[in-house]
């Protein structure tokens, strides 16, 4: 996958923040699939069937050039077999987010000098809550009466040549009914929703740091 110059993005239209946020997403899936490193371990999903509609999916990706389901594949069973892929347990948010650094930390190899950039966006699926399961790991976000998810991402770039390397840290989660009325001031700083900015940062460290 070809990196994405900066100056592409800026010029979309877009915010800033819905921009961080879908190309978090983006390069998420396709970073996971695309991972040809030869020290890398490809065979992390247990079972072969999983491994070959991976590859699959991938390959509508490529082809459809979005990660939009009901876009890269146009028949419902076909849908239907991409989404059970997504919700298969084997297929975990770990092994993605793993991939994702791993694939940031390699881009970044032979360079002076990048950039860590961080951000939070909400994903708001309030629309179609009625039609989501109890344990599809959405919640509540905004002012608890919009339904979705929030997603933290650090997005490292080279100022320099104005690519996008990757992302080095990504945290996705939702409010719980229980938090809802409870006082911020006697929460430990580590249960703090605020604390994704220090996380981030650590987390996005222990990758770069690892670059040689």
């Amino acid at each position: 996958i070809p990196l994405i110059p900066l100056p592409v993005i800026h010029k979309s239209g877009l915010s800033l923040e819905f921009q961080i946020a879908f190309r978090a997403f983006q390069y998420l899936l396709i970073s996971f699939f695309q991972e040809k490193d030869p020290n890398f371990n490809m065979n992390d999903l247990p079972d072969k069937r999983l491994r070959c509609k991976r590859e699959e999916i991938v390959s509508q990706i490529q082809h459809t050039q979005s990660v939009i389901i009901n876009q890269i594949a146009s028949a419902w069973p076909t849908q239907i077999s991409y989404y059970r892929f997504f919700g298969n347990q084997r297929v975990s948010e770990e092994a993605l987010g793993g991939t994702v650094s791993h694939r940031c930390r390699r881009a970044c190899e032979g360079r002076d000098h990048v950039l860590c950039l961080s951000d939070t966006t909400q994903l708001d699926y309030s629309r179609q809550r009625e039609q989501v399961k109890p344990d599809s790991g959405l919640g509540y976000i905004g002012d608890h009466r919009g339904w979705g998810y929030y997603a933290h991402v650090s997005q490292v770039i080279d100022p320099q040549q104005e690519e996008l390397l990757g992302l080095s840290d990504i945290k996705l989660w939702h409010r719980s009914e229980a938090k809802r009325a409870k006082k911020t001031y006697s929460t430990p700083l580590e249960e703090k929703e605020s604390y994704r900015w220090i996380r981030g940062c650590e987390k996005s460290g222990e990758v770069l740091a690892q670059v040689p």
